[in-house]
């Protein structure tokens, strides 16, 4: 299973129609939810994570560790690589600070797209491509 974590189902819309093409797909737009999911439970089939970075910090996060939600994804994100080293995440996402793009980047299982460079198809050929060499996800026909 793909999981989708994004905070604004609006946008997100396109991406998860396309997806669900050929993925099963997860959305949920509750950081909490995401994290009880990929930090509690080690049990569950997420195969790959696709991440916003702002969103709303939610109760799991404490006073100020998220600047008001301007980086909540980064630390989930923290979160999801003590316990999941190696899943493969695409940080996806309109934050444009580079010191945010280079966090990401420098993890070897991580891929960083600005949703406006990256729309629906040129997120599908990623999640493809991503699985294959990951060895993950089966696709739904």
């Amino acid at each position: 299973m793909i999981l989708f974590v994004d905070d604004e189902p609006r946008y997100s819309s396109s991406y998860l129609r396309e997806l669900r093409r050929t993925h099963v797909v997860e959305y949920l737009e509750d950081v909490d939810l995401a994290a009880r999911l990929l930090v509690e439970n080690e049990e569950a089939e997420v195969e790959l994570l696709i991440l916003d970075v702002m969103m709303p910090p939610g109760r799991r996060f404490g006073e100020g560790e998220t600047r008001d939600g301007l980086d909540t994804g980064l630390r989930l994100f923290e979160r999801v690589r003590a316990r999941r080293p190696s899943l493969p995440v695409i940080v996806l996402t309109n934050v444009t600070e580079e010191a945010v793009a280079r966090r990401f980047d420098a993890d070897p299982h991580c891929w960083f797209r600005r949703k406006r460079h990256c729309g629906p198809m040129d997120l599908a050929r990623l999640v493809r491509k991503t699985l294959q060499e990951s060895g993950g996800a089966k696709l739904v026909m």
